[in-house]
């Protein structure tokens, strides 16, 4: 029989907990008594799978307690494009490891509102293996999280298949070696805390109106992220990546983003970066420009540095705010179409190893003011008429100032050679050489 004192500390054990999980233990304890008692007639306790029904003591069935459905041969029976296949909405999650297999899918779904929790499980896939998660036509609403997948000939995750794809979200995924795409989703889709290394093209594609926020990708065959129009990117990095690090559409935000040594551009829009804003990203050592836009675009606390083409490109309504330029092969900012803004931007040493401005302004009906131009080709470069130069500086430029005729600008005034006084206290006289409060200076 069970000891006295082992029954009672049970029973002290259960008072103290809430009554479920009381009546619960309670049942366990009485399970063990009968297989002690037991034990005296029979060296077997007998089978040890749970009969039908409630678990004892909670009202409860498996189901109840963990209701969700195993992804497996028996639940999600694959088929001949598949090894898993999902036909029924709901919440589903793996019990190990899925070996991928020649011509077919990993796990292939055929339901909108289903969620797939990986349960940090890998999926490996093998040479002629098609996606690793894909879907059999526009499905909406999927959810996958939580997991690997590598090596899967037809790419990492793709949720796109036919139609108008929607609603997705990706989280804590970690994809690698997958071509042609890494994590694919459609409009109005998230894709969050995620990782796509290596592979033959894209590395993360989202349609419209989709957010991608703190992922990274590198080495990928083609762009590393690719956002559709009105998209939001914050917090991820693109790096090593054989085309461009970032490409965008229309009505795009950026905050927060880090582009390197990409092949192309690090941010570039191709020809349709349009009403874009970028915050507080970064560009550096890509093979063209850092930041290639087209017209309608916000630039401010950005950083580009060391890229072989422009640092910063756009053509009409171009508005660039506090930022840096520097070591740019080209020019550092360069306003093409006119009716730009380049205010209080700081520009050193671009034309690093070929020609370039600090500033270049193409363009009509632009305003250039309180910039900071050192060690350019040239300074502040104005092409065309129409435009206003105000309260910039220039320094070891090989040409300070190059301004076309019919601009406006505050007096261009050379104070290289005054020098000044030391000053120690609390006052000195001025030595800039002018009161205009619009000036330009060379020193």
């Amino acid at each position: 029989m069970m000891e006295q004192g082992t029954h009672e500390g049970v029973t002290e054990l259960a008072s103290s907990l809430p009554s479920q999980r009381r009546a619960l233990l309670a049942g366990v304890a009485g399970l063990a008594a009968g297989a002690m008692m037991a034990g005296g007639r029979s060296a077997h306790a007998g089978p040890i799978t749970p009969p039908a029904g409630p678990v004892v003591g909670t009202g409860k069935t498996l189901t109840d307690v963990e209701p969700r459905i195993a992804i497996n041969a028996a639940n999600t029976r694959g088929d001949a494009n598949s090894t898993y296949r999902i036909t029924q909405a709901g919440s589903y999650y793996l019990t190990s490891n899925v070996a991928g297999e020649v011509g077919k899918h990993g796990i292939e779904i055929g339901a909108n509102n289903v969620t797939i929790d990986l349960m940090g499980f890998s999926m490996i896939g093998v040479a002629g293996s098609l996606a690793g998660i894909s879907v059999d036509s526009a499905r909406r609403h999927v959810t996958v999280r939580d997991g690997f997948l590598e090596s899967w000939d037809g790419g990492g995750i793709d949720l796109t298949a036919g139609g108008a794809a929607e609603g997705h979200r990706v989280e804590r995924v970690v994809v690698r070696t997958s071509g042609p795409i890494g994590i694919r989703v459609g409009n109005v889709s998230v894709v969050e805390s995620c990782v796509v290394l290596s592979g033959s093209g894209d590395g993360i594609v989202a349609s419209g109106n989709s957010i991608i926020r703190d992922c990274s990708v590198e080495s990928r065959g083609g762009t590393g992220i690719v956002a559709s129009s009105v998209c939001r990117i914050f917090g991820c990095s693109a790096r090593l990546n054989a085309v461009s690090g970032f490409a965008f559409f229309t009505a795009c935000v950026f905050d927060g983003c880090v582009a390197e040594q990409n092949v192309l551009d690090g941010f570039g829009g191709s020809g349709v970066g349009v009403a874009c804003v970028f915050s507080n990203c970064t560009a550096v050592g890509n093979g063209g420009s850092g930041f290639a836009m087209h017209v309608d675009c916000v630039v401010r606390s950005c950083s580009a540095r060391v890229n072989l083409g422009y640092g910063y490109t756009a053509a009409l309504n171009f508005h660039i705010s506090d930022c840096s330029a520097t070591f740019n092969k080209l020019d550092g900012i360069r306003a093409g179409s006119g009716r730009a803004v380049v205010l209080n931007n700081h520009c050193g040493s671009n034309g690093n190893g070929g020609s370039g401005a600090g500033i270049l302004v193409m363009g009509t009906d632009s305003r250039i003011e309180g910039n900071n131009c050192i060690g350019n080709t040239r300074g502040i470069d104005v092409d065309s008429g129409g435009c206003i130069i105000l309260r910039n500086t220039c320094s070891g430029n090989s040409t300070n100032y190059d301004i076309v005729a019919n601009n406006r600008y505050g007096a261009i005034v050379n104070i290289e050679a005054s020098g000044g006084a030391a000053v120690s206290g609390s006052s000195a006289a001025s030595n800039l050489t002018t009161t205009d409060p619009w000036a330009n200076f060379t020193y």
